[in-house]
Formats: structure tokens, sequence, C-alpha cells
């Protein structure tokens, strides 16, 4: 699990990284630690994409 800080710098990161792109097929994607399909869900007003094994 991160910490709030670094919630924030990679948040950042990736604002900054990511700017003017689109990122396709996260749906579709899997894991590279597991190999187990990426889960996306609605999370206040937006979306979370996350593997279900990494949450345990």
């Amino acid at each position: 699990m991160i910490e709030i800080p670094e919630s924030t710098t990679i948040s950042r990161q990736a604002t900054d990284v990511l700017k003017g792109k689109i990122v396709a097929d996260v749906i579709n994607a899997t894991s590279p630690q597991c190999g187990s399909r990426i889960i996306k869900e609605a999370y206040l007003g937006g979306c979370v994409y996350y593997c279900p094994c990494g949450q345990q």
C-alpha cells in the first residue's frame, strides 16, 4: 500500500507524462506480477484500475 504523499507524487508524475496522450487497452490489460485481469471500477466520480491479487 502506498501512503498519501507518495500517491500525490505518483499522480503528479503520471499527469505530466500522460498529458495529451490517450491510455488504451487498460481494461483488457493483465497484471505483470500475477497475470490476472486488471479490474476497472467507478470510484468518487472517476474510475480506478487495480489487480485483485495485489489487493490481498
